[in-house]
């Protein structure tokens, strides 16, 4: 729909792409729209992802130092008692291999890395 006041624009940019100009009273609103082209290569694969390690911690401590197989940070790390109830902790992951974990009381319990 348009009024007399619209005047809508349309022009094609090479195949690449399809700029839109409206104007209306004072007002004008410019929108580029990217229309694919050829694809290129398919980029390098991406680091490895997915897995898991569980931690049993047996022994009560304050703080959990622990190493583990998946060969990066973790994104989640969710502790919890040996009873499994969720305890608030503060994670460090200095490293792709090691997490750290402190708590305020000396716990044993579980940390699942993800």
């Amino acid at each position: 729909m348009s009024s007399p006041d619209t005047t809508p624009a349309l022009a094609a940019e090479q195949d690449c792409g399809i700029s839109l100009t409206i104007e209306q009273h004072d007002h004008v609103v410019e929108l580029d729209l990217a229309v694919p082209g050829i694809q290129g290569p398919p980029g390098p694969p991406g680091p490895g992802g997915g897995g898991y390690h569980t931690h049993v911690q047996t022994t009560p401590a304050l703080v959990w130092t622990i190493p583990h197989p998946l060969g990066r940070r973790p994104a989640a790390v969710a502790v919890e008692d040996l009873d499994g109830f969720e305890i608030d902790a503060l994670v460090e992951r200095p490293t792709e291999h090691l997490v750290i974990i402190m708590l305020g009381a000396a716990t044993a319990g579980r940390a699942h890395l993800s």
